[in-house]
């Protein structure tokens, strides 16, 4: 299948997916660094996002502790399915509100990310939007047609979870796409001189939740320094 192919066959089967429902919107992400493509110890982040927009965190493994994601606390603010663009942090209503069609969808896209050039504002708003948000299915579809509208967007054939497409640009980005659940199964990895893996993060899991873990409220003791924000 070509790039294209791929996209629009996202497009259509984010058509006839249904819209979960719940009171969080919980995402896993792991990490990884390093020239290779060993994911055997990745560095996870999982955040729980309610209606309201609050939202919680848990770093490193899961077993951690369960803490505020408060842009203002001690910790700082970790990207969940309410974060879109640089700077901009969208509420519920505002998602389910996003343009279903391509050019007012890229627009909206680059309206938030203004303080950043156009190809990567509108790659990584794109890419984002569909590996950590709960946009509707209209919404998804529009997004992956935008994908597909992008110049030089290349297909690297079957990989793991789906078909690779190489993004332009040059970070040599690649997202993983299913496109017969129009899932994005990896999100970004980035490629160095075809020597493997620099750095990767893969969207483990994207989906509405009931559960939230019991939250811990630990004190910050004089050895203990707060995380920088990742905003």
């Amino acid at each position: 299948m070509s790039a294209e192919q791929v996209l629009l066959a996202a497009s259509s089967s984010a058509l006839g997916t249904r819209q979960g429902s719940g009171m969080y919107w919980y995402v896993k992400t792991a990490y990884t660094k390093g020239y290779t493509s060993d994911r055997s110890h990745p560095y996870t982040i999982e955040t729980w996002a309610r209606h309201d927009g609050r939202s919680w965190v848990r770093l490193g493994s899961s077993s951690g502790p369960v803490r505020n994601n408060d842009p203002d606390g001690p910790y700082g603010h970790y990207a969940d399915g309410f974060d879109f663009g640089a700077d901009e942090r969208l509420t519920l209503t505002q998602i389910q509100k996003l343009p279903t069609r391509p050019a007012a969808l890229k627009a909206r896209l680059l309206s938030y990310n203004r303080g950043l050039p156009m190809a990567p504002a509108l790659e990584g708003g794109l890419v984002g939007l569909l590996s950590g948000t709960p946009a509707p299915p209209k919404v998804r579809s529009a997004a992956f047609r935008a994908l597909a509208a992008l110049p030089g967007v290349k297909s690297l054939g079957p990989v793991s979870g789906g078909q690779g497409l190489l993004l332009p640009g040059p970070s040599k980005n690649m997202l993983v796409v299913d496109p017969r659940t129009s899932k994005v199964t990896g999100t970004i990895e980035e490629v160095v001189n075809g020597r493997g893996l620099y750095g990767s993060n893969a969207t483990l899991v994207a989906e509405w939740t009931n559960e939230l873990p019991p939250v811990s409220t630990p004190k910050i003791g004089p050895t203990e320094k707060p995380r920088p924000s990742t905003r």
